[in-house]
């Protein structure tokens, strides 16, 4: 494994300018293909551990830790359009051929979405796991910076909480825990507010995806996540009737750490096709 910590020379310009500074990790990188592995919201690029023990030895695999995540904690989010360019100057980089097979969940699936739409060219095929397009409730409620203030002082005043709330989680994995756990130490309000406002501010299908239509694309919601998350999912397949689209059974928000041998199934079957 190799380390690199990559500017991502952002073809659209941070709004505050300078490129942004996104931490990735690479694996593999002799294999001939290559994967960007995208993580959601609040937590980092340990979410695809499950994945990596398998997809390592078979690709060249990339994870990145999102502005204001993980090892990007000091870069922080801007805007949906500008860390999906940043992540594809990424890719034009460090991918195989100048290309990566996408593979987002939640905040990052929403990234591969911009990503396939804006520069399809740099994207052999995108897995998208649970793109949320619709308003929800849900995510209203988390839009507060006083909430996630509250919540983040609540964690750091009873330790037992926090403990309570990584298990909650179902990572069923301590290492995994351990990194949530650290995630929960590190993040502060803003660092939670400004990747979630920049999703709740995307709610609809980004431009240019019917240039995508060529690409192989593979679509993924959890039958126990909410209705809206299932309705997205039914719009992108309209906009992508290429798409191969799987509700998956039993499943909640959380399934490639949860059900990881039924996600990885589905991804290596994918791939192979």
């Amino acid at each position: 494994m190799s380390r690199c910590c990559a500017p991502a020379l952002a073809s659209t310009p941070d709004p505050k300018g300078g490129s942004m500074v996104i931490h990735c990790d690479e694996y593999g990188r002799e294999r001939t293909e290559t994967i960007l592995f995208i993580h959601g919201a609040g937590v980092a690029g340990w979410f695809w551990n499950k994945q990596l023990a398998v997809f390592s030895a078979t690709h060249h695999c990339l994870v990145v830790d999102l502005p204001d995540h993980g090892l990007s904690l000091a870069e922080p989010f801007t805007t949906v359009e500008a860390v999906a360019d940043s992540l594809l100057d990424l890719v034009a980089r460090l991918g195989h051929g100048g290309k990566a097979v996408l593979v987002g969940h939640s905040l990052g699936a929403k990234l591969a979405a911009f990503m396939l739409a804006r520069r399809p060219e740099l994207v052999s095929r995108a897995l998208i796991a649970s793109a949320l397009f619709r308003p929800s409730w849900l995510l209203s409620a988390m839009t507060s910076e006083k909430l996630f203030a509250w919540s983040l002082n609540l964690y750091r005043k009873y330790p037992a909480l926090k403990r309570w709330q990584v298990k909650a989680f179902g990572l069923a994995d301590p290492v995994m825990e351990a990194a949530l756990m650290a995630s929960y130490d590190s993040l502060t309000a803003g660092a939670l507010l400004r990747p979630t406002l920049a999703y709740a501010n995307r709610m609809s299908l980004p431009e240019g995806l019917v240039a995508a239509s060529d690409k192989p694309v593979m679509l993924l919601a959890g039958s126990r996540e909410p209705a809206a998350m299932k309705r997205s999912l039914a719009d992108l397949a309209t906009a992508l009737p290429q798409a191969e689209s799987h509700i998956l059974p039993g499943c909640d928000h959380v399934y490639p750490v949860k059900a990881a041998a039924l996600f990885n199934d589905l991804l290596a079957g994918w791939l192979s096709r």
